[in-house]
């Protein structure tokens, strides 16, 4: 080294305070509303519309909550005339689905910008500081 501080002469340095260990409770929370409408025409032709409005408090204050839509319809071709004299088919039915999804699979209070604590040798001490230790995305 470039100063004998780091040497090996100076035994002093690893009397340097270092900080407690800690520990952290994470906690996550789920707020969701529901709803769907379903439409049947004359027992043949089917709709349904759904709408999802999930929350989670892993997200930031202005992005909490997401709409998550969906559609469907369908075709209940059993019930078609040229259908019903087949023997053995009681129910044939076709369906189409589009949809949206949402994922919170992100870590817990990234959004948060955290403090770190420690100690740093400056010159010939240690000295108490404060960093941030992780920037918050929101």
């Amino acid at each position: 080294f470039f100063d004998d501080f780091y040497g090996w002469h100076n035994i002093g340095i690893g009397t340097a305070t270092r900080p407690a260990p800690s520990s952290s409770d994470r906690q996550n929370s789920l707020n969701s509303y529901f709803a769907r409408v379903n439409y049947d025409f004359m027992g043949k032709y089917l709709f349904t519309a759904t709408g999802r409005y999930d929350g989670s408090s892993k997200f930031g204050k202005n992005s909490k909550y997401g709409f998550f839509p969906s559609a469907s319809v369908a075709w209940r071709m059993s019930e078609e005339e040229f259908m019903k004299n087949i023997n053995g088919l009681t129910n044939l039915k076709f369906r189409a689905s589009i949809g949206q999804t949402g994922n919170q699979e992100i870590g817990s209070y990234v959004t948060q910008t955290f403090i770190g604590s420690g100690n740093v040798v400056l010159g010939n001490a240690g000295q108490p500081g404060l960093w941030p230790n992780s920037v918050g995305n929101p």
